[in-house]
């Protein structure tokens, strides 16, 4: 899990009819296992007493899928020149996006139903340098990664800007920036 204090936890509830409510409540996103056991006696309330060793009813096999959340700029990552698999062995002006959720979870690959992210990004010049903002590539991995490439002109220390689900192109303030600030780019 990410940044949360919630990791894992599971919590049951009796109901009317012998009914017994269990629910699973993770910041974690993965396969989980499910296991349940009735039994006459648990001095735990977690296993069954195995003083007995008469268990009236097993299950093993149902599994629950946690998917991860709706990708956040503000956990999602910049990682230029080498930071990254992504980027690995890269110039400094080739840099990986990796979306995360809320919870650091990796986004991953987005399902068939939902609209896919956007990730726009440009290359800030050098404070002090006349020259403008570069437009960057941006290509989408489809696993939840975007590799972006910017072509600079001038040599010195940019900032790259990447902004997740912009409003317009030309209006990228009103979306949010990829982990909350500017990544310094190198260019010699």
């Amino acid at each position: 899990g990410g940044g949360s204090a919630l990791q894992s936890s599971v919590s049951s509830e009796w109901t009317q009819g012998g009914r017994v409510t269990f629910k699973l409540r993770t910041d974690v996103a993965g396969a989980y296992a499910v296991v349940a056991e009735i039994c006459p006696k648990s001095s735990d309330g977690t296993s069954c007493d195995s003083s007995d060793g008469w268990v009236a009813a097993r299950n093993d096999g149902a599994s629950i899928t946690v998917a991860p959340g709706a990708p956040s700029a503000s956990a999602s990552v910049v990682e230029c020149g080498g930071a990254s698999p992504s980027a690995a062995n890269a110039p400094a002006s080739v840099c990986a996006v990796t979306l995360r959720d809320a919870f650091g979870n990796d986004v991953g690959a987005p399902s068939l139903s939902a609209k896919p992210p956007t990730v726009i990004a440009r290359l800030d010049p050098p404070s002090g340098v006349g020259a403008s903002p570069v437009p960057c590539d941006v290509s989408d991995e489809r696993d939840g990664t975007f590799v972006v490439t910017c072509a600079p002109v001038v040599g010195g220390e940019h900032s790259l800007r990447t902004y997740l689900d912009p409003v317009s192109i030309e209006s990228p303030a009103a979306a949010e920036l990829i982990g909350g600030a500017a990544s310094p780019v190198t260019v010699t």
